[in-house]
């Protein structure tokens, strides 16, 4: 069984609980190194990778400064190839 990976970013505030106004970029891996990127509306992209069989597999979050208490967050997801 084999499987394509990518990840999805998105900053946030670590304050704000409406993250269907954010926007974020899906990113494709590639084993050659040619990795393709998209972006859209968070709540749009996760959406899109649900319909055409993604699965999210892990979720991780880092602070990016203490000031602005903003937040980076990854998701990672798989899909099965063939």
């Amino acid at each position: 069984m084999k499987f394509e990976y990518g990840y999805l970013t998105f900053d946030f505030g670590i304050f704000s609980t409406n993250l269907d106004k954010r926007s974020g970029t899906f990113t494709m891996l590639s084993a050659d190194g040619k990795h393709k990127a998209y972006s859209g509306k968070l709540g749009t992209l996760i959406a899109q990778l649900g319909d055409i069989g993604w699965e999210l597999v892990s979720a991780d979050s880092a602070e990016k400064g203490t000031m602005n208490k903003q937040v980076m967050a990854v998701y990672t997801f798989k899909r099965r190839v063939g």
